[in-house]
């Protein structure tokens, strides 16, 4: 009689603690659809338009389907738990994902003629207020883990292309940008032939962090780009137990293209490709890189021999690197610094 009721018993639980998934929602965004609101329930036919409303609406065992467009938001998933985990990924149609880009910049108007003094002569140097970003703060001359610019995490981008930043208006030569957060609270800019902003489409990262994962996650089929985040910093970060990310790009950031700490979690196909700093670094237990591409990071020209690079892994345990590409990257490819334990690198 006991057995019984223990199996019995036993059978309930079993079937309370999948329970979350017999009820789980899915949630569409499409921000470029005529019937797009967020005021609509986050169907199919009535979609919302941003990926914020969306994630206020999940819990756990849900998921989120996102239609192409340039998302400029900053996304920080709920935690799921093991039986029912958060997704959010992007649309697919016919076995391909459709171009969702979360982005870390928003396009930047309202540009005046620039004619101050410091100006060089003829200068064709625009700016724009109120620029008051500043993003560490902790340090006076606004840089972490090299000098400044270098170190600073400001990015202006024209028609696809970063500008490079200099430091005083009197520095600048067509090409170029300097942000003052501090005294003039300006943002200034020199294009290319000294033209006029209105000929070109100028964007300014404006969020550090893109997307945070936490404990029992899914991410796949997301472009990440243009973040204003310091070294050793990921605009993509992922930081829980059992976060699976699949398919993704991470691509044009300031610093770390992406953060992991944690355990159990997977990167399955994933690129990180032409980020200031670094392609990946972190921590954690347990965890695989697999069939992964870390090409062409530390654009900026951070020392490699502080952290730049590849990817860099610390404090590690069971860490598993499977056919991945680590190519043309400034600095050391793979950087397995203190306390790992354990690592395999195969086939890569």
């Amino acid at each position: 009689m006991c057995t019984l009721f223990f199996a019995i018993f036993v059978a309930f639980m079993a079937v309370l603690s999948f329970a979350p998934d017999c009820f789980s929602a899915q949630y569409f965004v499409a921000q470029q659809s005529p019937e797009a609101s967020d005021e609509n329930p986050g169907t199919s036919v009535e979609p919302l338009r941003t990926i914020g409303v969306a994630i206020s609406m999940v819990k756990e065992g849900d998921s989120i389907v996102i239609h192409e467009g340039v998302y400029r938001e900053r996304v920080q998933l709920p935690e799921g738990k093991s039986h029912s985990p958060i997704s959010i990924q992007a649309a697919r149609e016919d076995g391909e994902y459709e171009e969702v880009i979360i982005n870390g910049a928003d396009i930047i108007d309202n540009w005046e003629r620039y004619q101050g003094v410091d100006a060089p002569q003829d200068a064709g140097i625009w700016i724009h207020r109120p620029w008051t970003h500043v993003w560490i703060g902790w340090n006076e001359d606004m840089s972490h883990g090299a000098p400044p610019p270098i170190g600073r995490s400001e990015q202006v981008i024209v028609d696809g292309a970063l500008l490079k930043p200099v430091l005083s208006v009197k520095e600048m030569e067509p090409g170029t940008f300097f942000a003052d957060p501090k005294e003039t609270k300006a943002l200034y800019i020199r294009l290319q032939g000294d033209d006029s902003p209105d000929q070109h489409v100028i964007e300014a990262s404006v969020r550090d962090t893109l997307l945070s994962a936490p404990d029992h996650t899914i991410v796949r089929g997301l472009v990440f780009r243009y973040a204003a985040n310091r070294a050793q910093h990921g605009a993509l970060g992922v930081s829980g137990k059992q976060v699976l990310v699949e398919d993704c790009v991470v691509e044009w950031t300031n610093g770390n293209g992406i953060s992991i700490r944690g355990e159990n979690f997977i990167l399955r196909r994933v690129t990180s490709r032409n980020n200031g700093q670094l392609g990946m670094g972190g921590s954690g237990k347990n965890f695989l890189i697999e069939e992964c591409v870390f090409q062409d990071n530390n654009v900026k020209g951070f020392s490699s021999g502080w952290e730049a690079g590849g990817f860099k892994i610390v404090r590690s345990w069971g860490a598993k690197i499977e056919r991945c590409k680590i190519v043309g990257n400034h600095g050391p490819g793979i950087w397995f610094d203190i306390d790992n334990y354990g690592g395999e690198v195969r086939q890569c």
